[in-house]
């Protein structure tokens, strides 16, 4: 009698927990009818436990897209294969729809098989609501900043390109007054240009949208590209590179992300340094196994109290006040872009006694020989001089497919004296069409969002035609996404150019394609 009065007790304990947890439990048999709906099920559907016994949650509680996916899961339960975890949606009797999280587990009966399904759930509906209000918010941003970017390269790309021209100008070459003028608007369009990119490569790295290619890199070949592609840097600062006791290393890392953390450790470490001063790299190995690569310069150093913001997005520590360029979020994206790698960076200053910054990436477990690049130590001889746009001679006909006037304007001036070549411009990719159909050129110039139709379509229409198909055909777009460049190439474009373009290598890019004709 104490017995059956003690398991009476148990079995009230027992319902009252199942209705008063704030988890849902429903309880299937075999067949998958519902023995147990508690409180908190009846709370979050709008269903009473009566309403719902004897009947499949399929029956009425799920939206029709999922149905056969959930019969699919309790058939696997039955047959004693327990998901850890499932997530589906529930529809209220008032028809909201709820997002719920379950657990699973089982009764058995006296064979072995199953007697009841236990799903346990968690209501996750303001979790999932909050996750997809920010995926919407991070996609509207990034989309706002790929407009933004294109919006500021096209009228970039005139002031950019207008002021080449006149610093490149040798039949009426200008003053040295004119000339520092000249060169001040360069540098203040290639510092908003810089900006522009590194809100891009931010945004993205914090949306989880860069794409990374991880392979084996030899870190010595790397660094001699690095050192080369910054040498009229330096030299113009007669800054000393000393490389000696870099040996490099095999690491796992995307190379052109890799490439782009290195160049602005290194141009920091030139920029902020001293007039006749040095740049020491070295490599080695931490206590992690991790291959480490070291720059250390002989600045004017980190202030302790100011180490705490050297990460942080637009914080130039104190150089916004002085004539040294930067943007103040080169070395947030270096720390991100190595965290996405497996890799990290750190750094130590004293105040007056420079800075040493230290690469810390996971090396490859092939670590085969390969001929490594001589590192330069100088690079006097590696600085690369700039020619006139009109130091070339070409010949040939080209067509210039641009709907923004004063981008047309501008490419009429770069090749207005270039001897030997005929210019044509066309404002919409149907004109443009037209006048490749009626008089094929030897080249066409095409920008990409066009009124109308758009670049890739015309590009398909010359390639469709027997008369137009054998014209290369350059992209030349303010859209200077990644994925829009590798887009633009595999689509047919002999190259993708991205606005603001640099003239001279512009018209080196148009005078080896016409030479090939």
């Amino acid at each position: 009698m104490e017995h059956q009065e003690a398991s009476s007790i148990d079995s009230e304990i027992s319902d009252a927990m199942l209705h008063t947890i704030g988890a849902l439990v429903v309880v299937l048999d075999k067949d998958g009818k519902i023995v147990l709906f508690n409180q908190a099920c009846e709370t979050t559907s709008g269903y009473t436990e009566q309403d719902a016994l004897g009947n499949s949650p399929w029956d009425f509680l799920l939206p029709e897209d999922i149905k056969d996916a959930v019969k699919g899961v309790f058939s696997r339960l039955v047959s004693g294969d327990f998901p850890n975890s499932y997530e589906n949606a529930w529809v209220s009797k008032q028809g909201e729809l709820r997002h719920i999280s379950w657990s699973n587990t089982a009764i058995s009966n006296a064979d072995g098989g199953v007697k009841y399904v236990i799903a346990t759930g968690i209501d996750i509906t303001t979790r999932k609501q909050a996750e997809e209000a920010t995926k919407a918010a991070d996609l509207a941003k990034s989309a706002f900043l790929s407009s933004m970017s294109h919006e500021l390269r096209t009228p970039l790309n005139a002031i950019l390109g207008f002021a080449q021209v006149l610093k490149f100008d040798v039949q009426t070459p200008l003053n040295t007054k004119q000339m520092d003028a000249t060169d001040h608007i360069i540098k203040g369009g290639e510092h908003l240009l810089n900006l522009i990119n590194d809100v891009l490569n931010l945004s993205k790295i914090e949306a989880g949208n860069i794409g990374l290619q991880i392979e084996a890199i030899n870190t010595k070949n790397l660094l001699s590209e690095c050192i080369s592609s910054i040498s009229p840097l330096y030299t113009e600062l007669n800054i000393k590179i000393d490389a000696e006791n870099f040996s490099g290393a095999m690491v796992l890392a995307d190379r052109v992300r890799l490439k782009q953390v290195l160049l602005n450790i290194l141009s920091n470490a030139i920029k902020y340094n001293r007039i006749n001063g040095s740049v020491h790299i070295s490599s080695g190995r931490t206590d992690q196994g991790q291959h480490r690569i070291s720059i250390t310069d002989t600045g004017q150093g980190i202030p302790a109290h100011k180490h705490k913001d050297i990460f942080e997005p637009f914080s130039r520590l104190g150089a916004e006040n002085s004539d040294i360029d930067g943007t103040g979020i080169g070395l947030t994206i270096t720390k991100q872009l190595l965290e996405a790698m497996n890799g990290s960076i750190d750094f130590k200053s004293q105040d007056g006694e420079g800075a040493t910054f230290c690469i810390d990436l996971p090396l490859s477990k092939s670590q085969t020989k390969t001929q490594a690049s001589p590192l330069p130590t100088h690079g006097k001889q590696d600085v690369h001089i700039k020619v006139s746009p009109r130091a070339k001679a070409v010949r040939g006909r080209i067509l210039y497919i641009e709907d923004n006037p004063t981008n047309a304007m501008l490419m009429e001036t770069i090749l207005d004296d270039v001897e030997g070549v005929n210019l044509q411009i066309a404002a919409t990719a149907e004109l443009g069409l037209k006048a490749a159909q009626d008089n094929p050129p030897d080249l066409i110039l095409m920008d990409i969002h066009l009124p109308g139709m758009d670049g890739y379509e015309a590009l398909q229409k010359l390639k469709a035609d027997s008369d137009t198909q054998n014209i290369p055909v350059i992209a030349i777009s303010a859209d200077a996404r990644p994925d829009e460049i590798i887009r633009g190439k595999a689509s047919g474009f002999l190259d993708y150019v991205t606005k603001p373009f640099d003239v001279p290598q512009l018209i080196t890019l148009i005078s080896e394609t016409l030479s090939l004709k």
